[in-house]
């Protein structure tokens, strides 16, 4: 191989390496972009119940999102924001910790532990959770399409 044959090569060779790792970057950029969102969706949520700011939590949640609770009852979005709505239950007191977020392109998934006091008919209640909640990005914004909630025995 001569001199210029091999200079040819490494000039192909780097501007290939240089271009995978531009796309590898802008990834992993995009990837903490969406990460950031949803995060951010999930302290608006927090926040959102406790206020009872329906029309917030609704714009959060997909048309077709499931929730399945502790108990093991599934609802749907209409069915558990009915019960905000109502007033059946209020949330007096929510708080998030533990948050991790893992991105595949335009879905995403996050767990952590949930804090909660509230009412459901007048009765209080308070509970800890460990959660997982699933995420797609549709029409350029993120939904949550499913979320589940499982007690946690020893706080």
């Amino acid at each position: 191989m001569t001199a210029a044959s091999l200079i040819g090569v490494l000039a192909v060779t780097v501007g290939l390496v240089s271009g995978w790792a531009q796309a590898a970057s802008k990834k992993v950029d995009q990837s903490n972009d969406a990460k950031e969102a949803i995060l951010k969706l999930e302290h608006e949520w927090e926040t959102a119940i406790v206020k009872r700011d329906i029309a917030t939590v609704e714009a959060q949640e997909a048309d077709d999102y499931i929730a399945i609770h502790a108990d093991g009852v599934m609802q749907t979005k209409k069915e558990e924001n009915g019960e905000l709505r109502s007033g059946d239950v209020i949330i007096t007191f929510a708080k998030m910790s533990d948050i991790k977020v893992r991105v595949y392109g335009d879905a995403a998934a996050d767990t952590g532990k949930l804090s909660l006091k509230g009412k459901t008919k007048g009765k209080e209640w308070a509970v800890d959770l460990r959660f997982t909640d699933v995420w797609v990005k549709r029409d350029g914004r993120w939904q949550c399409v499913s979320s589940q909630g499982t007690t946690i025995a020893n706080p």
